[in-house]
């Protein structure tokens, strides 16, 4: 992980920073029990329209993210690097990189905007640009994947 940051020039407090870079580290890892480690628990979890409060909730949408990518690909990762954003969030820059045998790989780019408090982790807010969406979704049905649960895009 690229442990650099970069975009605004605000000064984050040490223990936020530190948590959202711990989350980042724990998504490369797929380290479940310390994303759970790092989350409030009136943590709030968005992606799309789909909103979830509460740890465990949120802890539930990674396990499925993360089952369900075992499952689809023969290989995959994500890499992340962390970057300051104007406000109160920091934001995690994720390449994820996915392989279905015998040779097709995809690489995905996205996002999570990420808010602590208190060393831990309260708002996760998933975005992906469209057109990066629409090609994985192509990617999926061109290998006859079924699309991912809440969570992983």
């Amino acid at each position: 992980m690229d442990d650099s940051y970069s975009g605004a020039q605000v000064l984050w407090p040490v223990r936020t920073r530190l948590a959202v870079t711990a989350f980042a580290r724990a998504l490369e890892a797929r380290d479940l029990g310390a994303i759970g480690g790092l989350l409030a628990p009136e943590c709030v979890w968005t992606d799309g329209t789909l909103e979830t409060t509460g740890a465990p909730q949120v802890l539930e949408h990674y396990r499925a993210a993360t089952g369900w990518a075992e499952r689809a690909f023969d290989e995959w990762r994500h890499e992340c690097s962390v970057a300051l954003m104007p406000g109160d969030l920091l934001m995690i820059i994720m390449t994820t990189y996915v392989m279905q045998a015998p040779n097709r790989w995809h690489r995905l780019e996205h996002m999570r905007k990420v808010g602590a408090g208190d060393g831990r982790l309260v708002r996760i807010i998933h975005a992906c640009p469209a057109a990066a969406a629409s090609a994985f979704e192509a990617f999926l049905r061109e290998g006859g994947i079924a699309p991912p649960p809440p969570g992983f895009v």
